[in-house]
């Protein structure tokens, strides 16, 4: 119905029409909702952001161990070759960094490894077997700033089938080549810090080969000292630049008619040692003193191995 003069002179209307103000299947509590939804969105970006810097708090925290000097103020000397399977790295690179450091704050650290386990425990003789995160792992290499890493598999390296490099005299059942992943991926890790040293010019004074599993001790070694390389275990060595080319070629043992030399050494070159004649240090010490190069047995280097935890066995 028409509004009357009256109501149209005062300016008065008739009520807006209900359906229109508030459309079907539609209420005011419905105007909320955005509300909430914004509520919810800005919750969750405090929470990811408190995530977020609660990581970057660990990482920097591990970025703290390492030293914060001007490495081109001050050259590094030593160059860290670590090479093998991960084991323990987890439960060591700590103690072993603060090592290193104690030895060359500015150290360059490089890596060479399997992130999978695959052995026997020495102690429980049970397999142990274990494929690592490596994104759990990565913080550790950012702590120690590693130089380069470099992972490989292990089953994928093929053994040289004609060495004849054997472990005891015409023993055609044991053979070092069950060593022979140890020195191949040890010489790739020397490849890697022989790259650094193309690229960058200069030349370490000292190279530290270690396995990841190894906890380390070092010892400063005097300006005046004769040039010698410091073994403990095959495993852990420390090297001066000039005898690194001998040390990482023992590989070439594997080749085949290399071992043969080595094999007529006998086990004498060992004997003031504490390794059998059979073991890989043996063989690395045959190796060297091809070069007429003696080494010492561990004077400024030492090691303590860090076993896994055995894997448990299930009832058979």
């Amino acid at each position: 119905m028409p509004a009357s003069d009256d109501q149209s002179a005062r300016g008065e209307s008739e009520p807006p029409n209900v359906a229109l103000a508030y459309p079907p299947r539609s209420n005011p509590a419905a105007r909320l909702l955005p509300l909430v939804m914004l509520f919810g969105a800005i919750v969750a970006l405090i929470v990811h952001r408190s995530d977020l810097l609660t990581k970057t708090a660990v990482i920097n925290k591990l970025n703290n161990i390492t030293s914060t000097s001007n490495a081109a103020a001050s050259p590094a000397t030593l160059a860290v070759c670590y090479s093998g399977h991960l084991g323990t790295f987890p439960h060591v690179f700590h103690q072993n960094l603060d090592a290193i450091r104690s030895f060359d704050k500015n150290a360059h650290i490089f890596f060479f490894v399997d992130p999978k386990d695959d052995y026997h425990h020495e102690r429980s003789g049970h397999r142990y077997v274990e494929e690592h995160d490596m994104g759990l792992i990565q913080p550790m290499f950012d702590a120690m700033k590693a130089k380069v890493v470099r992972t490989f598999s292990t089953e994928a390296i093929t053994v040289p089938k004609a060495s004849q490099c054997y472990m005891r005299e015409n023993s055609e059942s044991n053979h070092y080549s069950k060593y022979y992943m140890q020195f191949y991926a040890a010489n790739e890790c020397y490849k890697m810090i022989e790259t650094e040293e193309q690229a960058s010019g200069k030349q370490y004074k000292w190279i530290l080969r270690l396995q990841p599993n190894m906890q380390i001790r070092l010892k400063s070694i005097p300006e005046d000292a004769e040039p010698r390389v410091h073994m403990s275990g095959n495993a852990i060595a420390l090297i001066p630049r000039q005898m690194a080319d001998d040390f990482f070629s023992v590989v070439q043992a594997f080749e085949p008619g290399k071992c043969k030399p080595l094999d007529q050494l006998g086990g004498a070159p060992c004997e003031k040692y504490s390794y059998e004649h059979w073991t890989p240090e043996c063989l690395q010490i045959k190796w060297l003193s091809m070069t007429h190069i003696i080494p010492s047995n561990g004077a400024y280097v030492n090691r303590k191995i860090i076993y896994p935890t055995p894997p448990d066995i299930p009832n058979e």
